[in-house]
């Protein structure tokens, strides 16, 4: 069911009493309430808080309440959009509400009560049995979908299990500098409720700009009755490459499904928060030659898979090694100075490969090391009349002098700007990080 967004009143009541404060300010504020009506035991369900950042989206508290409803958090001052989730065995969809709230740095919003409208249990019947603006940062990003194939009394779970699952691993990603950002059907609300900012009720002062995080792994999943059980199978896969990284495999049953779901989230953070297997390092690079008589230019690409030089399916990697591989040129061409008399150019030879070694640093980065980069060369003949005779082995288009050659990115991926300069060499470009399911 789409969430339905809050009136623009609503929005602008807490917007008004809010002022603009950087999300990392030094004096954090308090949001605190309740959920009223009656929640379920811990045997047919629970009751979940996502707190969402309306300016990047990411998840910046989850908490799994009581019976009693209550909650108290405690955030940077910004602006939020808090979705409540009651998943309960006893209905056929969660019960689900997003209420929106401003914070002002050290302000303390009390007695918050996030209403939500129940769904009504189902009758009794027959068991039927996956940042915008370039910036990074340290870790990983996750977003966990929706699941299927669950019915009966399991079927609440198709989605209800996403909460769940979210509120489990946001404080155990956050211990790997990892973050966990809205699924596709979140967002689309959040994006309502940004869009709700435009209106004249909204107080400027505390608009937010949109530079929603993008994830590095999504989390889909398939569930199946057995048994009076259900059967859980998470498949984790490269947002960017479509590269399954992963898959876990759980079950969920009885009356102690909750501790069972804990366990699965357990294993899903270990497995976000693990090193990759391998990276994919992508270099491009401009390079020109300026000479007296001429003038060279070209691109030069390289690409390598740095596989894991240890770990196991216990212990993370932490070294990744590559196999030397060639540098690729294209659009190389060469062209004699204005004044002088033509030479007619061709292709003499290419040269230089490349390895790449990483090293987890234990603080969310990894270290790579490049070698072979700054031999990379072409050279041409040229018969330059009136001489018949070709002219050979003339310098072209070069990596000499390009750096850095060692550098830290973030262990979710990364990139750096290389550039070189070198008697009449130079060159810019740029490399690029990001962990990969290693190839066959």
């Amino acid at each position: 069911m789409p969430l339905r967004p809050l009136p623009v009143g609503l929005l602008a009541t807490l917007a008004a009493a809010a002022v603009a404060a950087p999300a990392g300010a030094a004096t954090p504020g308090t949001i605190a309430g309740t959920v009223p009506g009656s929640l379920p035991a811990k045997a047919r369900g629970e009751t979940d808080l996502l707190v969402y950042s309306l300016a990047d989206r990411h998840v910046a508290a989850a908490r799994t309440l009581t019976r009693s409803g209550r909650f108290s958090l405690r955030l940077p001052a910004g602006a939020y959009a808090i979705r409540t989730t009651i998943v309960d065995r006893r209905a056929s969809r969660p019960s689900t509400a997003l209420t929106a709230a401003s914070l002002r740095a050290g302000q303390r919003r009390r007695a918050l009560k996030l209403k939500v409208r129940r769904r009504p249990a189902r009758r009794s019947a027959r068991a039927a049995y996956e940042q915008e603006s370039g910036n990074t940062s340290q870790g990983t990003a996750v977003s966990v979908e929706d699941f299927s194939g669950a019915t009966g009394d399991w079927a609440v779970l198709n989605r209800g299990l996403t909460d769940m699952l979210i509120t489990d691993l946001v404080p155990q990603t956050e211990k790997c500098k990892g973050a966990v950002v809205a699924n596709s059907r979140d967002r689309k609300a959040i994006e309502g409720e940004l869009n709700l900012q435009k209106s004249d009720a909204f107080d400027p002062a505390t608009r937010v700009a949109r530079d929603f995080i993008k994830p590095d792994v999504v989390v889909t999943g398939r569930l199946e009755n057995a048994g009076g059980g259900l059967d859980v199978t998470l498949t984790l896969t490269d947002a960017r490459s479509g590269e399954v990284i992963a898959t876990i495999t759980d079950r969920l049953s009885g009356s102690d499904w909750t501790t069972d779901e804990a366990r699965l989230a357990d294993k899903l953070a270990r497995r976000v928060c693990r090193q990759p297997e391998a990276y994919q390092v992508a270099v491009k690079v401009q390079a020109t030659g300026e000479f007296v008589a001429y003038r060279g230019q070209g691109t030069a690409e390289g690409l390598v898979v740095a596989r894991a030089q240890n770990g196991d399916a216990d212990t993370a990697p932490t070294r990744w090694q590559s196999e030397p591989s060639e540098i690729t040129w294209s659009g190389v061409s060469f062209v004699s100075a204005g004044g002088l008399t033509p030479c007619v150019w061709t292709e003499a030879g290419r040269e230089g490969s490349w390895v790449v070694s990483i090293a987890a640093n234990g603080n969310g980065t990894v270290t790579v090391t490049t070698q072979g980069l700054p031999g990379a060369k072409v050279t041409a003949n040229a018969i330059c009349a009136p001489s018949p005779a070709p002219i050979g082995g003339q310098a072209g288009p070069s990596l000499a002098g390009l750096t850095p050659e060692t550098f830290t990115v973030p262990a979710g991926g990364g990139t750096k700007s290389l550039s070189g300069s070198l008697i009449a060499w130079s060159s810019s470009g740029t490399i690029t990080v990001r962990p990969s399911a290693p190839p066959g």
